[in-house]
């Protein structure tokens, strides 16, 4: 059998009509324009610290403006209100083998009273592919502290793969009785998340204006003043309402319960005359996805 080869104008013709096939044409499939992009940039599970440094001066200028810093406070306002911001923490965390970093911009209210608590924003976040830093979850807002500060931030570990941030805050008290709380900040399942809160001092010194030695919050007297001597006698009413309470607690790490290690807290002062000591275990509870609330006991009987 003889082939007949198409002439060019009947190619032409073939091709009008939206039909395939004609020897002029190469008959391997054209390659897809998309597999021949090359592939998006993956995003870097680990960063230098400069690398890091840079994202996250970029990321803050973005989400504070161009005044934000990592070194100086700057000038904001919440409403009509004047503040100050800074960043109170910055934390490189490793997170199921993933760098994460935990910011916290703390804001002081210029005018606050001094049972005001102070402004605090909290964030994950991690390098995108893209040369800078995604938000994995942020907090904003969180109203922490007295006389509009927000208190010390410092990084903590609550379970083998849970950084978290430990907060330790002022309370506004108006009979004047100084007390401060803690607040445990987790990051669980890629969400920042309060798990624990307790009060870890209390102390009603000045409220009794007390002068009785022993108290080690007050400037030494001197020693031949008409004060020194009234200190020597201690007041009844400090003796007998005196409450210095303080607590400190640590982690446990030999044994995990959802992904927390159990808290141990040790509560130990003076209370009404009497010297207390007194320790507790918290489990996390996986249902309240919270540790359990303990109290400070700090009334007389």
């Amino acid at each position: 059998m003889r082939t007949r080869h198409l002439t060019s104008s009947a190619c032409a013709l073939l091709l009008a009509a939206g039909l395939a096939g004609c020897g002029l044409f190469d008959a391997t499939p054209a390659a897809d324009s998309a597999s021949e992009q090359p592939p998006p940039p993956s995003a870097p599970a680990q960063l230098s610290a400069s690398e890091r440094a840079s994202r996250l001066a970029s990321w803050r200028r973005a989400t504070y403006g161009e005044q934000a810093s990592a070194d100086q406070a700057w000038r904001d306002r919440d409403g009509n209100r004047p503040l100050h911001r800074y960043q109170c923490l910055d934390e490189a965390v490793e997170i199921a083998g993933i760098q994460h970093s935990l910011v916290a911009i703390c804001a002081n209210r210029d005018d606050a009273a001094a049972d005001e608590p102070g402004l605090l924003d909290l964030w994950l976040l991690r390098a995108d592919a893209n040369g800078g830093l995604e938000t994995v979850d942020g907090r904003r807002g969180i109203t922490l502290g007295s006389g509009g500060v927000v208190g010390s931030l410092s990084l903590v570990a609550l379970g083998p793969d849970i950084p978290g941030v430990a907060i330790e805050a002022g309370v506004g008290d108006a009979n004047q009785a100084m007390q401060n709380e803690t607040v445990l900040m987790a990051v669980d399942q890629q969400q920042l998340r309060q798990v624990a809160r307790f009060l870890s001092r209390y102390d009603n010194h000045a409220q009794l204006q007390c002068t009785s030695a022993g108290s080690s919050d007050d400037d030494a007297l001197a020693p031949n003043s008409d004060a020194a001597a009234a200190a020597a006698l201690p007041s009844p009413d400090c003796e007998a309402g005196l409450r210095q309470l303080r607590s400190q607690w640590q982690a446990d790490s030999s044994r995990t319960d959802s992904g927390f290690w159990p808290l141990e807290l040790r509560f130990s002062g003076v209370a009404c005359g009497n010297a207390v000591i007194q320790n507790l275990r918290l489990e996390y509870d996986p249902a309240q996805r919270h540790y359990p609330s303990p109290e400070l006991d700090s009334h007389c009987r």
